[in-house]
């Protein structure tokens, strides 16, 4: 919470500064991170239907960030806001440095941040090591990530004419709903009910 206040500080101070590369890059990291992520889940979706726990590393983040001794509804939210501010950070990083750069660079991105995990002790806690399935997912996820995110990337000058077309009022009703599907489970009973 405290680096994502930050980032917005400086993007607002950048912002106010006149037209600014960093501001736009933080901008357009932002939205890129978002649509890459949501690629990165939406592609995996048939396997979590045909019985894989392809998000059991999201739910997980969250036990391992509270400290829990399990999980809960509570956890549940805080992996999956884990998740989408890695997003959306590793979509701010390559807008940093990739501006104008061809779409293809930003699935190379992508791919390094995979094979990163693989070698890390992320790959063996989550058995990704040795699994050919579960490998090819995790790439295919990231593919999915990655040509989202160089495409809003390499379109910059397009990108940032839409983001600047775009009502405050439209972004803030964006934010309201996603922010009311992610903490939906803490109005329902049935996770509580499960949770105690």
């Amino acid at each position: 919470v405290p680096c994502a206040v930050g980032l917005v500080a400086v993007w607002t101070w950048w912002r106010r500064s006149g037209p600014s590369e960093v501001a736009d890059a933080l901008a357009i990291g932002v939205l890129g991170g978002l649509i890459g992520t949501f690629g990165y889940d939406l592609i995996r979706v048939p396997f979590l239907l045909a019985g894989l726990r392809v998000f059991a590393p999201i739910e997980a983040y969250g036990v391992w960030i509270a400290g829990a001794a399990q999980s809960s509804v509570w956890t549940v939210i805080t992996g999956w806001t884990y998740h989408f501010s890695n997003g959306i950070t590793f979509g701010v990083m390559y807008a940093l440095v990739a501006r104008g750069r061809h779409w293809g660079w930003g699935i190379a991105w992508a791919m390094l941040l995979e094979t990163i995990v693989l070698v890390s002790p992320f790959g063996p806690i989550f058995n990704l090591s040795g699994n050919p399935t579960a490998i090819g997912i995790a790439y295919l996820g990231h593919v999915a990530y990655g040509l989202p995110l160089g495409l809003v990337v390499q379109q910059w000058d397009r990108t940032r004419s839409w983001l600047d077309s775009v009502p405050t009022g439209v972004t803030v009703a964006a934010l309201a709903f996603g922010l009311a599907v992610l903490f939906s489970p803490v109005l329902q009973s049935a996770p509580h009910q499960r949770d105690a």
